[in-house]
């Protein structure tokens, strides 16, 4: 028995949205693939997606590579790669838009001011031996201190 239209796991990401699931309850995968829009003739959207998460470690690993990193991957051209890269730059605008006029009054403030810069950081840190596993993180109420 075929898929029914009405099914939401059926659909592509865009298709998901249209028919009216909330573009926050898309996954990372989802997410990459509706900003990407097409796969090729032997991968589709959502397995491309996928892969290109799974090389780069996720999103954060993603957000710091370079563009022509992302064009290593199949069917991912230079167009695809910089879409990428517009759309952390406009998530980077809004948090900084929203931070200007933020009041910082309490440490979850802080930890959503500072968390996707330092998860980032916390990344290449690890990259240059500068920051190790060992080190404990103490997470209490959303708020990670080193």
């Amino acid at each position: 028995m075929g898929e029914s239209p009405n099914n939401n796991s059926a659909l592509l990401p865009v298709q998901k949205c249209i028919s009216g699931k909330s573009v926050k309850n898309l996954s990372d995968v989802e997410l990459l693939a509706a900003i990407l829009g097409t796969g090729t003739r032997q991968k589709d959207i959502l397995s491309l997606s996928l892969d290109i998460l799974k090389h780069f470690n996720g999103l954060c690993g993603l957000y710091g590579c370079g563009i022509r990193e992302i064009t290593r991957f199949s069917g991912i051209g230079l167009a695809k790669a910089v879409k990428i890269h517009a759309a952390f730059e406009l998530g980077k605008r809004l948090l900084t838009q929203e931070n200007a006029v933020c009041v910082v009054d309490s440490p979850e403030r802080v930890w959503r001011l500072l968390q996707p810069e330092m998860a980032f950081l916390k990344k290449i840190l690890k990259e240059l031996g500068y920051f190790s596993d060992d080190i404990k993180e103490l997470k209490k109420e959303g708020v990670i201190l080193f």
